[in-house]
């Protein structure tokens, strides 16, 4: 009953440690000199360029357009009750 646990600890009796090849620390220290000679590519930078410029761009609409409505709302004599009845903090 017992034999089977003796079979698999046994099992790796006769195994050898696994050896790495002799240049293998020599190559990882080349890899390791090639990659900090890597650049980012001009197509990237102006990629992420063109994207701070659209975000920019957007906001600067955003904003312009936001004073374009409230100088709309406070020029508007239409609907007097309606503009005055919106501003509750207002104690005239």
């Amino acid at each position: 009953m017992e034999a089977w646990k003796d079979e698999i600890m046994n099992s790796t009796h006769g195994m050898t440690r696994a050896k790495a090849p002799a240049n293998a620390f020599g190559r990882i220290q080349e890899k390791i000199a090639d990659s900090k000679d890597l650049k980012v590519a001009n197509k990237t930078w102006i990629g992420v360029a063109a994207a701070v410029l659209i975000m920019i761009s957007a906001n600067v609409v955003l904003l312009i357009d936001k004073s374009d409505d409230t100088a709309f709302l406070n020029h508007n004599n239409d609907y007097p009750d309606l503009m005055t009845s919106l501003n509750i903090y207002d104690y005239e």
